[in-house]
């Protein structure tokens, strides 16, 4: 799996983390997650053992342009990790997938970011 992002073309990354939940509720993250994002972002959608997850998710994202709600530059991509691994998915985000980007942020597939929260916690970092 190739690294597709250069280095420093995005400001913040998210990973979003999921296996189990449902396209509907992964969705919604995705949109709250997109909501909170302020900076230019790569959001990458990381399904570990889930194809059906991640097809279902791809095709909810398909038929909605989530880009034009976002003012910065946004890309979103979903990545299907055949093995079902919370920890295998983190070292394929870490060496594979992150774009390198100064801010990375971490959410698991059911979470529900604050508008403000992604922006806080840069902030503070």
């Amino acid at each position: 799996m190739p690294v597709i992002q250069e280095s420093n073309q995005c400001k913040w990354s998210v990973a979003i983390f999921s296996a189990r939940e449902t396209p509907e509720e992964l969705f919604g993250t995705i949109l709250a997650v997109i909501t909170a994002a302020k900076e230019s972002a790569v959001v990458d959608i990381l399904v570990n053992g889930n194809l059906l997850l991640a097809s279902e998710v791809s095709r909810l994202i398909a038929g909605k342009n989530l880009a034009d709600a976002f003012h910065a530059p946004l890309t979103i991509r979903v990545w299907h990790i055949e093995l079902g691994s919370k920890t295998h998915a983190w070292n394929q985000y870490i060496y594979r997938i992150w774009p390198e980007s100064p801010v990375a942020f971490f959410v698991d597939g059911y979470a529900l970011p604050a508008p403000d929260a992604l922006e806080k916690l840069a902030a503070s970092l």
